[in-house]
Protein backbone atom coordinates (compact mmCIF):
# COMPACT_ATOMS: atom_id res chain seq x y z
CA UNK A 1 0.00 0.00 0.00
CA UNK A 2 2.86 2.41 0.76
CA UNK A 3 4.36 1.83 -2.68
CA UNK A 4 0.98 2.34 -4.36
CA UNK A 5 0.59 5.56 -2.40
CA UNK A 6 3.83 7.02 -3.78
CA UNK A 7 2.87 6.07 -7.33
CA UNK A 8 -0.69 7.36 -6.97
CA UNK A 9 0.22 10.70 -5.37
CA UNK A 10 2.98 11.34 -7.90
CA UNK A 11 0.60 10.58 -10.78
CA UNK A 12 -2.19 12.75 -9.36
CA UNK A 13 0.07 15.75 -8.70
CA UNK A 14 1.81 15.50 -12.07
CA UNK A 15 -1.59 15.25 -13.76
CA UNK A 16 -2.80 18.27 -11.81
CA UNK A 17 -0.02 20.39 -13.28
CA UNK A 18 -1.00 19.18 -16.75
CA UNK A 19 -4.63 20.22 -16.29
CA UNK A 20 -3.62 23.60 -14.82
CA UNK A 21 -1.47 24.31 -17.86
CA UNK A 22 -4.26 23.08 -20.14
CA UNK A 23 -6.86 25.24 -18.40
CA UNK A 24 -4.93 28.48 -17.93
CA UNK A 25 -2.05 28.24 -20.39
CA UNK A 26 -1.61 28.60 -24.12
CA UNK A 27 1.11 28.08 -26.75
CA UNK A 28 0.93 24.33 -26.10
CA UNK A 29 2.34 24.60 -22.58
CA UNK A 30 0.62 21.36 -21.56
CA UNK A 31 2.21 19.48 -24.46
CA UNK A 32 5.67 20.82 -23.63
CA UNK A 33 5.09 19.77 -20.04
CA UNK A 34 4.17 16.24 -21.12
CA UNK A 35 7.39 16.00 -23.13
CA UNK A 36 9.40 17.14 -20.12
CA UNK A 37 7.66 14.66 -17.81
CA UNK A 38 8.19 11.71 -20.13
CA UNK A 39 11.84 12.64 -20.64
CA UNK A 40 12.31 13.04 -16.89
CA UNK A 41 10.81 9.64 -16.08
CA UNK A 42 13.10 8.05 -18.66
CA UNK A 43 16.06 9.87 -17.08
CA UNK A 44 15.18 8.51 -13.62
CA UNK A 45 14.82 5.00 -15.01
CA UNK A 46 18.25 5.22 -16.64
CA UNK A 47 19.78 6.33 -13.33
CA UNK A 48 18.18 3.37 -11.57
CA UNK A 49 19.12 0.86 -14.27
CA UNK A 50 22.76 1.95 -14.41
CA UNK A 51 23.11 1.89 -10.62
CA UNK A 52 24.57 5.40 -10.54
CA UNK A 53 22.47 6.32 -7.49
CA UNK A 54 23.49 3.19 -5.57
CA UNK A 55 26.82 4.79 -4.64
CA UNK A 56 26.34 6.36 -1.20
CA UNK A 57 29.77 7.88 -0.83
CA UNK A 58 30.09 11.65 -0.89
CA UNK A 59 29.26 13.71 -2.83
CA UNK A 60 25.61 12.60 -2.57
CA UNK A 61 24.28 11.45 -5.94
CA UNK A 62 20.56 12.04 -5.45
CA UNK A 63 20.86 15.75 -4.54
CA UNK A 64 23.35 16.38 -7.33
CA UNK A 65 21.97 14.48 -10.32
CA UNK A 66 18.30 14.26 -9.41
CA UNK A 67 17.26 17.24 -7.30
CA UNK A 68 19.60 19.91 -8.71
CA UNK A 69 18.94 18.80 -12.29
CA UNK A 70 15.18 18.95 -11.67
CA UNK A 71 15.56 22.47 -10.23
CA UNK A 72 17.47 23.58 -13.32
CA UNK A 73 14.70 22.23 -15.54
CA UNK A 74 12.09 23.99 -13.39
CA UNK A 75 13.95 27.28 -13.68
CA UNK A 76 14.05 27.05 -17.47
CA UNK A 77 10.44 25.86 -17.75
CA UNK A 78 9.05 28.68 -15.58
CA UNK A 79 11.09 31.49 -17.12
CA UNK A 80 9.33 31.68 -20.49
CA UNK A 81 6.84 34.37 -21.49
CA UNK A 82 4.14 31.75 -22.07
CA UNK A 83 4.40 30.50 -18.50
CA UNK A 84 4.32 34.01 -17.06
CA UNK A 85 1.22 34.77 -19.14
CA UNK A 86 -0.40 31.60 -17.77
CA UNK A 87 0.24 32.78 -14.22
CA UNK A 88 -1.85 35.89 -14.84
CA UNK A 89 -4.93 33.68 -15.23
CA UNK A 90 -4.06 31.19 -12.50
CA UNK A 91 -5.74 31.95 -9.11
CA UNK A 92 -3.37 32.96 -6.30
CA UNK A 93 -5.22 30.86 -3.75
CA UNK A 94 -5.01 27.71 -5.85
CA UNK A 95 -1.21 27.86 -5.99
CA UNK A 96 -1.19 27.98 -2.19
CA UNK A 97 -3.93 25.43 -1.53
CA UNK A 98 -2.16 22.85 -3.69
CA UNK A 99 0.73 22.71 -1.24
CA UNK A 100 -1.57 20.89 1.18
CA UNK A 101 -0.56 17.74 -0.72
CA UNK A 102 2.53 17.84 1.50
CA UNK A 103 0.39 16.41 4.32
CA UNK A 104 -0.10 13.26 2.25
CA UNK A 105 3.60 13.19 1.40
CA UNK A 106 4.52 13.28 5.07
CA UNK A 107 2.01 10.53 5.87
CA UNK A 108 3.58 8.39 3.15
CA UNK A 109 7.05 9.07 4.57
CA UNK A 110 5.81 8.03 8.00
CA UNK A 111 4.23 4.88 6.54
CA UNK A 112 7.56 4.09 4.87
CA UNK A 113 9.23 4.51 8.27
CA UNK A 114 6.77 2.06 9.83
CA UNK A 115 7.61 -0.34 7.03
CA UNK A 116 11.31 0.01 7.80
CA UNK A 117 12.36 1.84 4.64
CA UNK A 118 12.97 5.31 6.07
CA UNK A 119 14.52 6.16 9.45
CA UNK A 120 12.44 7.99 12.05
CA UNK A 121 14.60 11.08 11.70
CA UNK A 122 13.16 11.95 8.28
CA UNK A 123 9.54 11.87 9.51
CA UNK A 124 7.54 14.58 11.28
CA UNK A 125 8.50 12.86 14.52
CA UNK A 126 12.14 13.52 13.66
CA UNK A 127 13.73 16.55 11.99
CA UNK A 128 11.25 16.91 9.13
CA UNK A 129 8.93 19.92 9.67
CA UNK A 130 7.34 19.86 6.21
CA UNK A 131 3.93 18.67 7.38
CA UNK A 132 3.52 22.13 8.92
CA UNK A 133 3.73 23.62 5.43
CA UNK A 134 0.94 21.35 4.25
CA UNK A 135 -1.28 22.33 7.16
CA UNK A 136 -0.48 26.03 6.81
CA UNK A 137 -1.28 25.86 3.08
CA UNK A 138 -4.93 25.24 3.90
CA UNK A 139 -5.05 28.22 6.26
CA UNK A 140 -3.00 30.53 4.05
CA UNK A 141 -4.99 29.53 0.99
CA UNK A 142 -8.21 30.49 2.76
CA UNK A 143 -6.77 33.89 3.70
CA UNK A 144 -5.64 34.49 0.13
CA UNK A 145 -9.03 33.42 -1.27
CA UNK A 146 -10.83 35.84 1.04
CA UNK A 147 -8.33 38.65 0.26
CA UNK A 148 -7.24 38.82 3.89
CA UNK A 149 -3.55 38.92 2.96
CA UNK A 150 -1.57 40.58 0.19
CA UNK A 151 1.23 39.59 -2.15
CA UNK A 152 3.90 40.37 0.46
CA UNK A 153 2.41 37.80 2.84
CA UNK A 154 2.26 35.25 0.02
CA UNK A 155 5.93 35.85 -0.74
CA UNK A 156 6.93 35.48 2.91
CA UNK A 157 4.93 32.27 3.29
CA UNK A 158 6.52 30.76 0.19
CA UNK A 159 10.04 31.67 1.29
CA UNK A 160 9.52 30.23 4.78
CA UNK A 161 7.98 27.09 3.26
CA UNK A 162 10.98 26.67 0.95
CA UNK A 163 13.33 27.00 3.91
CA UNK A 164 11.41 24.26 5.72
CA UNK A 165 11.59 22.12 2.59
CA UNK A 166 15.36 22.65 2.64
CA UNK A 167 15.46 21.34 6.22
CA UNK A 168 13.53 18.30 5.07
CA UNK A 169 15.99 17.70 2.27
CA UNK A 170 18.89 18.03 4.68
CA UNK A 171 17.37 15.46 7.03
CA UNK A 172 17.24 12.94 4.15
CA UNK A 173 20.78 13.67 2.98
CA UNK A 174 22.09 13.36 6.52
CA UNK A 175 20.21 10.11 7.11
CA UNK A 176 21.13 8.34 3.88
CA UNK A 177 24.63 9.67 3.27
CA UNK A 178 26.08 10.49 6.70
CA UNK A 179 24.37 8.22 9.21
CA UNK A 180 26.28 5.02 10.07
CA UNK A 181 23.05 3.39 11.29
CA UNK A 182 21.31 3.02 7.93
CA UNK A 183 21.29 -0.47 6.42
CA UNK A 184 22.37 -0.81 2.79
CA UNK A 185 19.01 -2.40 1.95
CA UNK A 186 17.22 0.75 3.15
CA UNK A 187 19.50 2.98 1.11
CA UNK A 188 18.98 0.90 -2.03
CA UNK A 189 15.21 1.12 -1.64
CA UNK A 190 15.46 4.89 -1.39
CA UNK A 191 17.14 5.10 -4.83
CA UNK A 192 14.68 2.75 -6.53
CA UNK A 193 11.01 3.01 -7.46
CA UNK A 194 8.70 4.09 -6.00
CA UNK A 195 10.69 5.82 -3.25
CA UNK A 196 12.83 7.73 -5.74
CA UNK A 197 9.60 9.53 -6.68
CA UNK A 198 9.97 11.47 -3.42
CA UNK A 199 13.10 13.44 -4.45
CA UNK A 200 12.52 12.88 -8.16
CA UNK A 201 8.89 14.00 -8.56
CA UNK A 202 7.13 15.10 -5.36
CA UNK A 203 9.91 17.43 -4.19
CA UNK A 204 10.29 19.15 -7.58
CA UNK A 205 6.51 19.58 -7.81
CA UNK A 206 6.44 21.25 -4.39
CA UNK A 207 9.19 23.62 -5.56
CA UNK A 208 7.35 24.16 -8.85
CA UNK A 209 4.24 25.43 -7.07
CA UNK A 210 6.32 27.64 -4.76
CA UNK A 211 8.17 29.15 -7.72
CA UNK A 212 4.88 29.66 -9.56
CA UNK A 213 3.31 31.37 -6.55
CA UNK A 214 6.36 33.58 -6.04
CA UNK A 215 6.56 34.56 -9.70
CA UNK A 216 2.85 35.40 -9.74
CA UNK A 217 3.18 37.50 -6.57
CA UNK A 218 6.00 39.47 -8.21
CA UNK A 219 3.98 40.24 -11.33
CA UNK A 220 2.85 43.83 -11.32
Amino acid sequence: MVEIGFYALSFVMASLVYFILLRYGNDGLHLKYMAIVLSWVMYLQVLIYTGVLANFHLPPRVPLIVILVSFFILYIATSGKGFKKMLLSCPDAMLVYIQSFRILVELLIYAAFIKGVFPKGVTFEGTNPDILVGISAVIMGLFVQKNKVGKKAILIWNVVALLMLTLTGYSFVNAFYSSPYMHLSQKLQFVSMPYLLLPGVLLPLAVFFHVSSIRKALIR
